[in-house]
């Protein structure tokens, strides 16, 4: 899933394998959607109001259930 169009390939596997150990784990969507919104914002410099967390949970739980 590209995130933001922009945003590196490496960056964006290195989020991917964050939120798929996660998601293994059994985590929350909370904890996931912290994890999202601190790479977003502290790994690759972005604001929380150039993107949206609840819409990128949203579509990763629900890709998640349906595989």
């Amino acid at each position: 899933m590209n995130i933001i169009y922009e945003m590196h390939q490496d960056f964006c596997a290195f989020l991917a394998e964050k939120v798929l150990q996660q998601l293994e784990k059994g985590s929350d969507p909370q904890k996931i959607r912290r994890i999202i919104e601190s790479e977003l914002c502290v790994g690759y410099g972005l604001y929380r109001h150039e993107f949206n967390s609840e819409q990128i949970i949203n579509s990763i739980m629900k890709w998640w259930e349906n595989n």
